[in-house]
């Protein structure tokens, strides 16, 4: 029995890509550390961008690996044979055939009209002789949970002024330590300053995943 494994990618952003990313724009003046590179941390977005970039061209080539794939195992399930040695009509999209398909009827078809066919149904298009058994649904590409934990993670690390230029969890304990240490504070503000970046920040993971189908 054959198995198919899901390839795991890692996608990764160096100072290199950072350094070329500003190059094509032909920005030469951004954050660098003192060797000439790129500051990392500083170009924190350019960073997210660019993953983004590498990420969606991943994502195409899968597919279309997926998709090739997936032809050939039809192709595999279905009784017929491919022939590229003539050139004549196919009698179902009426044009030159680019390779043709030989069913075990003996009928024959171009390569891309006859996958189209095969997707729903499981006969010859001209005699209904059977040629292969029921078409697999296609499986829809979802977001991978690596993402899915690189987006959180990279939001979870973002510093922002409004939080006193700390990421989320630093803000968290400093408020809480503040609050400790002042008899006097506020229980009511204390905890609706936490919900309004803990909001904050599950808007901002909504809206990297948005991005993601989107793009």
């Amino acid at each position: 029995m054959a198995i198919d494994f899901v390839p795991v990618f890692k996608i990764t952003v160096t100072p290199e890509d950072v350094a070329a990313h500003y190059k094509s724009l032909g920005i030469t003046d951004y954050p660098k550390n003192a060797n000439g590179m790129p500051n990392m941390k500083t170009n924190r977005n350019v960073c997210k961008t660019i993953y983004a970039q590498k990420e969606k061209q991943m994502m195409e080539e899968y597919t279309q690996l997926i998709e090739q794939r997936r032809k050939e195992k039809m192709a595999e399930a279905c009784s017929f044979r491919i022939d590229t040695s003539r050139n004549e009509d196919c009698p179902i999209c009426m044009e030159p055939m680019q390779g043709r398909s030989i069913l075990n009827c003996s009928h024959v078809f171009c390569i891309n009209c006859s996958i189209e066919h095969f997707r729903t149904k499981q006969n010859c298009p001209l005699c209904r002789a059977e040629v292969c058994g029921p078409a697999a649904k296609a499986s829809l590409i979802t977001l991978p949970d690596q993402t899915v934990a690189t987006i959180v993670e990279d939001n979870l690390g973002y510093v922002y002024p409004e939080r006193h230029n700390f990421d989320l969890y630093n803000f968290i304990l400093t408020s809480a330590s503040l609050f400790r240490e002042n008899r006097k504070a506020d229980a009511f503000h204390f905890t609706n300053d936490i919900f309004e970046e803990v909001r904050k920040f599950g808007v901002d993971v909504a809206t990297d995943v948005k991005s993601w189908y989107e793009d």
